[in-house]
């Protein structure tokens, strides 16, 4: 591949970008030959004649994407695709989709204008990391339901706590609880050798209550200190039982003299189309009403606009969008048009923008450059036990 020279297609409008287009690709020593098409016909006309990459302007004048893409996947030697971005802002999921659909694979995208530089990097993609050999560790052994009815009257519940952040100035804003399962030995267990089954044999009620009892009494304990933030803590949308369940949270937050404005609940498992059953909307009402806050995660990573237009009509206080379930192969730029969307609609909702599940800088910067209001994820910090966290506590406020 070192040495290889490729012939470069582009399918661009006449005018200045393509004058600068064609500049930069006489100078490159790995192009042999490159030419134009400036419409859709064009460009199969030319097929034939061996090019390696073929360079999309999408907002080429009358261009319909639709049957080129299906023409050049059904040729027996279709070149790759690249995707040029005039506009730093546009928002390409939709062509992305209907290359998707048309099984064309695309090597990636290139301002325009770009350099020699960016297409040498589109064309030769540094090759992933080779990782250093680690012996694989066993996957955790499930517990059966006896092990976690044993569990649930030792103690064996523990939580854990992963901080939010405000996006501007990235002052403290809230803790969330996560399970965590400490077993006979001590040994900390994830919750993925527990939640399964205890699904299954209807013991999440109970674990989400010692969880919740531990994360509160913990909170109260940090407010005692004078440590100033909330606690977000998961409720199943199912568990939502109407006025058993607002009674019994509140005698638990009168106990620890603890505010229902203290504590966020991210309600899980919400039915896709939002609609819940009747005794469930009137639960999230009056635990509305009493002061708690209500969050909830926007379902898709690319929100349509019929479901931000629903945003005010709910009593949600904020709501997350989810890195984790943006596609290994989403556009940073697609990714932070989307954001960018879903903080816009949530803003003209009058609610609260989180982004959860940040793990790279890639993430943070989409994320604070869409202008998210809240940040949570490993970038920040993973779940920290209470000496962990009040030791991240206390380092984040001396480096501040």
């Amino acid at each position: 591949m070192a040495g290889r020279r490729f012939n470069v297609l582009v399918l661009v409008d006449d005018g200045p970008l393509s004058k600068q287009i064609d500049t930069t690709l006489r100078r490159c020593a790995f192009v042999a030959r490159h030419g134009y098409a400036r419409r859709a016909e064009d460009v199969l006309r030319k097929l034939p004649k061996g090019w390696d990459l073929l360079l999309i302007d999408p907002a080429t004048t009358d261009l319909d994407l639709d049957p080129l893409l299906r023409s050049l996947a059904g040729q027996s030697r279709c070149p790759d695709l690249g995707l040029l971005t005039p506009d730093p802002d546009a928002d390409l999921g939709a062509v992305m989709s209907l290359c998707h659909s048309c099984d064309m694979q695309v090597l990636g995208s290139l301002p325009a204008p770009f350099t020699d530089q960016q297409l040498n990097g589109l064309l030769h993609p540094a090759p992933p990391p080779v990782p250093s050999f680690t012996p694989v560790a066993a996957p955790p052994v499930p517990l059966d339901a006896a092990q976690i009815r044993q569990g649930l009257r030792s103690d064996a519940v523990a939580v854990a706590f992963q901080p939010q952040l405000f996006s501007k100035g990235g002052k403290l804003r809230a803790v969330e609880a996560f399970l965590r399962w400490r077993d006979p030995s001590g040994a900390i267990q994830p919750p993925v050798t527990v939640l399964p089954i205890a699904e299954r044999c209807g013991l999440l009620p109970a674990i989400n209550d010692q969880v919740l009892a531990r994360a509160v009494k913990q909170l109260a304990d940090w407010h005692a200190k004078g440590l100033s933030l909330r606690l977000c803590v998961k409720m199943p949308a199912p568990m939502l039982h109407g006025k058993e369940t607002v009674e019994a949270l509140m005698t638990l937050l009168e106990d620890a003299s603890v505010k229902p404005s203290d504590i966020i609940l991210h309600i899980e498992s919400l039915p896709p189309d939002r609609s819940l059953v009747p005794v469930q909307q009137k639960t999230l009402s009056d635990l509305h009403d009493d002061g708690f806050l209500l969050s909830a995660l926007c379902p898709i990573i690319i929100p349509n606009d019929f479901m931000l237009s629903r945003l005010s009509r709910v009593v949600f206080d904020e709501y997350r969008i989810d890195f984790r379930l943006a596609q290994s192969g989403t556009l940073s730029h697609s990714l932070m048009q989307s954001t960018r969307r879903f903080v816009t609609a949530v803003r003209d909702a009058s609610k609260l923008a989180v982004a959860q599940n940040l793990e790279s800088d890639a993430d943070y910067q989409i994320a604070i450059d869409a202008g998210v209001d809240v940040v949570q994820g490993f970038y920040v910090s993973k779940p920290l036990f209470p000496a962990e966290f009040e030791a991240w506590h206390r380092a984040s406020v001396a480096v501040s």
